[in-house]
Parts: structure tokens; sequence; C-alpha cells
């Protein structure tokens, strides 16, 4: 797979619109050969020796490792639901055999139970870029008024736990199986204006509730414009894992 940017260039983002290239190998005079650049394709292109298909896929494709950089190492690879946000989101990049092991936050769904999710980029650049050692995605920005972003609740203050602050985990209005689904979100705070009247907010629903009872304030973070790109995952596919099953 070849792409045209990397974290490193203030165009980035993980997503990419997919297109299918193909050699026209029925004619003797062109040597098929790796393409390593987009300008190679172009070149191969505008020479008649492929063919280009564009189409309407867009892939989730956020970058681990790259000539330069990768995506930062925990140090600690014990991980509970107690882990932090900050320190690092994956605890091993083996190049060697094309795996990454990730950092599995927990959250809840909007049936209010466990999901978990994996924090690869966001924008804009703020300090939880780099306490978290994620990548700065600017390109993601032009997201923040699209329906592709969906709301994403975090809590500042409250009950402790696993959320990104160190709080409760946050809650998902949609899940993977949603038609809605994105793995792009926007995010919102929320915070409890008396931290001792706090109690555990699983759904969407409840976080109205608390704020129709004068409790809960929330508001979206830098405007609407932070995004973050959190890919959800279920609690069986995270449970299959630590059992080896995809070993």
């Amino acid at each position: 797979m070849v792409t045209n940017t990397n974290p490193e260039e203030k165009e980035y983002s993980p997503l990419y619109q997919l297109n299918f290239v193909k050699w026209k190998n029925n004619n003797d005079s062109i040597t098929i050969k790796e393409s390593r650049s987009v300008q190679e394709i172009m070149d191969a292109n505008q020479s008649g020796q492929i063919s280009v298909n564009q189409t309407n896929i867009v892939i989730d494709f956020p970058a681990v490792k790259w000539n330069g950089g990768s995506l930062k190492i925990r140090p600690d690879t014990n991980v509970t639901d107690n882990t932090p946000f900050e320190g690092g989101q994956v605890t091993r990049i083996d190049t060697k055999n094309m795996v990454a092991t990730f950092v599995a936050m927990r959250g809840c769904g909007p049936d209010g139970k466990t999901l978990y999710w994996i924090t690869t980029d966001a924008t804009p650049f703020t300090d939880d870029i780099t306490k978290g050692g994620i990548v700065y995605a600017p390109a993601n920005e032009k997201l923040a008024s699209t329906a592709v972003a969906v709301d994403f609740y975090q809590f500042l203050n409250g009950i402790e736990g696993a959320g990104p602050q160190g709080f409760q985990p946050p809650v998902s209005p949609v899940n993977i199986e949603d038609e809605s689904y994105s793995p792009i979100w926007r995010i919102y705070i929320a915070y409890w204006k008396d931290p001792t009247q706090a109690r555990v907010l699983q759904t969407l629903p409840d976080i109205v509730q608390a704020q129709n009872e004068g409790l809960l304030k929330v508001l979206p973070v830098l405007g609407g414009k932070h995004i973050v790109n959190c890919a959800f995952f279920s609690q069986e596919t995270v449970l299959e894992h630590r059992s080896g099953v995809f070993q």
C-alpha cells in the first residue's frame, strides 16, 4: 500500500480514499515493479503502464511506525482498567511480524455495557497528544462540523475510574454495530458542579438527566474542534485477545 502523507506532514490524516492500481501486463514492453511513492504511481499511470480505479471506500489507516518516528511505546506493559491514558497507547511494535499491541481503554456504549477503544491520533495539537503519545492529525479538524464526527463524553471530575482524565469511563451514544458509528470522535467534557453528588453515568440519557437536574455541566472541547481517532472494539474481542485466541 502506498499513501500520500505521513504524520510529519501538516496535511496528515489517517483517513484514506482507496484506489486500486493494476499493471497492464499484456504489453511485453512493460516491466512490473514495486511502486514506492505516489509520484511513481502517477508517472506509471501517465505513461499508460497501469490503470487506477478510484473507489468511494474510505479506510481508517493510522500510522503506527514510519521513517523517523512512531507511536510512543508505553514502558509499563502491566495494563489494567485503571491504567491512565498518558504514557503511550502501544506496548509493543513488532515490524518483523507486523503486529502492534495497543492499550485498550474502557468505555460505556449506548446500552450502558462495556466497550473498549484505542487511540491513535487527534487534533488540534494539545497537551493530551503529548501526554498520550499519539499522533497529531491536523487535517481531521475539517471533520469537526460533519456527520463523520460523533460526540464522545469524557469526565473531568466525580468518581475516579478508567477514563482518560482519571475519572469514570467515557460514554458513547453509538456502538460499532450502529449505522451512525464512526471512529472519529468530537470530544465533550462533563463535570459535576458538586463532585460529592457524582454518580456513575453509563448512557447518554443518564448524562441528560444529570444535566436536567442541574448537577452536571457538559461542554464541547475547544468549541467542538477537538477530534480524536478512537476505534471501538467489543468486550468479546478484547477478551478473546487476552485469552490468546488470535495469537
